[in-house]
């Protein structure tokens, strides 16, 4: 089918989702490309995930229409927008002028099904009526009475969906993690719903085990039969699909996340954000797919750059996911310790780029770090866990003499036992270390921080100076970037101060597992950090500062929402929470 060269994006506001729906028909004459309706509380959800620069501004309202029109001209297509505009029975409106902003308009749709996958509230939320549709002229008196029926079984969902075609994406908080009754009483009263609507139980996507027994609703006993004679003839053993349509199996039957029990946290990484629970942690991933897409080659993300060299299901961050998830529930026999786990979680890179670009909040990384924790506690681990996880305690050690250690690396028979006893791939090489690291510079010592504040209020410009730290990488094997970092702010016209305590990013620690050992180098980089501000910013003295990676309002909760605070601070050991500071680092 022919784009229409030239496309024009609007959105219209209205005051609640059904209100929005009545107005699909009128707008639906004027033949646009594309009319997807979104709900305030997906918005909110979006909000608490991404924060608000996630979201364009969007015309006042709490429900929406997002309408995109196509023509030849720029002319034709004003024209068809001032035709719908007219007919949209609302004032609330705003053209997206700029193209970026009406793509992000339509990333918030595409990523809709992989953000609502928890409530707003954090509760896990479910497919299983997922794509309910009904005429559009039906719409809006069909999201009422859905709302109704919702608060009827003490449910929420963040409705969203194709609205010029009549049909509904939600997921629901329905409590599975005991049994399916829950989801029976409601999927049963829903299917009722879409028939007196004249609707489908699946607008889009087949109905599958989840709605085949509900299939009576929609089909009369007749109909059914028909079906059922076209399969016996086709296949009379029941082989293919069986349990669907035909004979289907019990919707409350097989279900996943009852059979996961909870994981009582442990020594390990807190995971506040899923209830200190990894099974809910790994239950993040509903198999919404965007780590399938080639985001790399398409320029939309970095998620999974191993399945992106495999193409191996396994390798990518569902496969890992599902593999997590067998393990848990029993399936796989050893649970987190089977070689099934081991095999997935290999090529993880610990990149952490699906716990920003997986819109249902899956961070791979921390479940590997966790699940080697758990596997290797207590017991011995492999070589490289030492050689490279234990790597910012031997640069300490090289950092005593790191000349005369380069020296007796230098022959490479001497380089290729060392790499062979690490652990590490024999085509590898041992790097070379800086000969004086950082904290041990002239540089550093010329900048260190002063032992008092000044005593003169106002004395000094605290609002142009940075504190620098270098992480034990940069510190021991490219002195010479901090030392330019230095150089390059000093020119902007900034002070730069150097503390003297040393500071570590336990990334190492935390990707092998050894999560009691890499959060402590991380607290003293975080006690390092408070006691620097107290000491040299004293009109901020009350002022707690963040780490880098973390979004912590004052009373300890995550501005940007439960189900995506990125980076290490959801998964902070338990009871750390107190230490979160700023580390100003210069990898």
């Amino acid at each position: 089918m022919p784009i229409a060269p030239v496309r024009l994006t609007v959105a219209f506001g209205y005051e609640d989702m059904p209100a929005a729906a009545d107005a699909v028909v009128p707008i639906m004459v004027h033949k646009p490309h594309a009319v997807e309706g979104l709900d305030a509380r997906l918005i909110d959800r979006i909000r608490a995930a991404k924060g608000d620069q996630a979201i364009p501004a969007l015309p006042p309202g709490a429900g929406w229409l997002f309408v995109e029109v196509g023509a030849d001209t720029e002319e034709e297509a004003r024209a068809i927008l001032a035709a719908i505009t007219a007919d949209a029975g609302t004032t609330s409106v705003r053209v997206l002028e700029d193209p970026r902003e009406a793509a992000n308009l339509w990333a918030i749709r595409a990523d809709g099904a992989g953000l609502a996958g928890r409530s707003v509230d954090n509760k896990e939320c479910w497919p299983g009526w997922e794509d309910a549709a009904v005429p559009p002229e039906h719409l809006g008196t069909y999201l009422r009475e859905f709302d109704v029926l919702m608060e009827s079984h003490g449910v929420t969902g963040q409705p969203f969906g194709h609205f010029g075609d009549g049909c509904i994406h939600v997921r629901l908080d329905i409590p599975l993690q005991d049994d399916g009754r829950p989801l029976r009483a409601f999927m049963e009263d829903a299917a009722a719903l879409v028939a007196r609507h004249g609707g489908s139980l699946s607008g889009e996507h087949g109905d599958g085990r989840a709605r085949g027994e509900l299939l009576h609703t929609m089909y009369s006993a007749e109909a059914l039969d028909v079906m059922e004679q076209v399969k016996r003839l086709f296949d009379p053993a029941g082989l293919l699909n069986p349990g669907i349509v035909v004979d289907p199996a019990p919707l409350d039957a097989d279900l996943r996340r009852p059979s996961a029990p909870a994981t009582p946290r442990g020594t390990g990484l807190a995971f506040a954000h899923d209830h200190g629970d990894l099974a809910e942690a790994v239950h993040r991933c509903t198999g919404v797919g965007k780590c399938r897409a080639d985001a790399i080659g398409g320029g939309s993300g970095f998620m999974c750059p191993a399945y992106t060299a495999t193409k191996d299901e396994k390798d990518v961050t569902r496969g890992r996911a599902r593999v997590l998830q067998e393990a848990i529930n029993g399936t796989l026999i050893g649970g987190l310790k089977a070689p099934e786990v081991r095999e997935s979680l290999d090529l993880c890179l610990s990149c952490k780029a699906c716990s920003s670009d997986c819109p249902s909040g899956v961070d791979m990384a921390a479940y590997k770090s966790e699940v080697l924790h758990r596997t290797y506690k207590g017991r011995l681990r492999p070589v490289a866990h030492y050689s490279v996880g234990w790597l910012p305690r031997w640069l300490k050690v090289i950092g005593i003499a790191p000349g005369l250690v380069n020296a007796v690396l230098r022959p490479r028979w001497i380089q290729r036992t060392a790499v062979n006893l690490a652990g590490l791939d024999k085509r590898r090489t041992l790097p070379h270390f800086s000969a004086t690291p950082f904290r041990k510079s002239a540089v550093a010592r010329s900048h260190r921080a002063p032992a008092q504040a000044p005593s003169t209020p106002g004395s000094t410009r605290v609002e142009n100076r940075v504190v620098l730290w270098a992480d034990s990488f940069t510190d021991g094997l490219d002195a010479q970037i901090p030392a330019a970092i230095v150089a390059v702010l000093e020119d902007a016209g900034f002070e730069v101060v150097v503390p003297d305590q040393s500071a570590c990013c336990a990334v190492t620690w935390i990707s092998t597992g050894q999560a009691r050992c890499g959060p402590c180098s991380h607290e003293r980089s975080a006690g390092c950090a408070g006691a620097v501000r107290r000491e040299w910013h004293p009109h901020h003295r009350h002022r707690a500062l963040v780490h880098r990676r973390s979004s912590r309002r004052p009373d300890g909760t995550s501005a940007r929402g439960p189900a995506r605070a990125r980076g290490g601070s959801r998964y902070l050991l338990p009871g750390r929470g107190a230490h979160r500071t700023r580390t100003c680092q210069a990898a």
